[in-house]
């Protein structure tokens, strides 16, 4: 957790997002977000609860990178793995028998760390342009 208290769960919020918090605290501890305004409820709890959610839920999957990483738990991905190693196995007893070399298997397709975007510039024409237009 990158801080404590109201700071920690304000860091975690913009990096994860408020939906899929309060989607797992109602799911998995029947805790309602909205109860750190009534009072009964602490953010040092909050990111306590947080910290033990199970790896499918869409909290963990926000920070392992979007919701493409869901279903990806460690049981799934060392599934894959083994798939992926049954077919290498597969194919090296097929090619080292084969007159001709067989193209080799493709790896299951795993969800990726989505890429960080470059900063664009903005110039000052551009700048320049929005406030003649009211945009800015």
């Amino acid at each position: 957790m990158p801080a404590p208290g109201s700071l920690g769960l304000d860091q975690l919020t913009d990096k994860v997002g408020g939906a899929a918090l309060y989607a797992d605290l109602r799911r998995y501890y029947g805790v309602d977000l909205a109860d750190l305004w009534h009072g009964t409820l602490t953010p040092r709890r909050v990111l306590w609860l947080i910290e033990h959610l199970p790896e499918d839920s869409a909290t963990v999957a926000a920070l392992r990178g979007g919701p493409e990483h869901r279903a990806w738990t460690t049981p799934a991905h060392l599934l894959a793995t083994v798939v992926d190693a049954v077919q290498l196995g597969t194919w090296t007893t097929i090619a080292a028998n084969a007159r001709r070399r067989p193209t080799p298997p493709k790896p299951l397709p795993r969800p990726t760390q989505p890429r960080r975007r470059a900063a664009r510039v903005v110039t000052v024409a551009e700048i320049a342009a929005h406030q003649q237009n009211g945009t800015v």
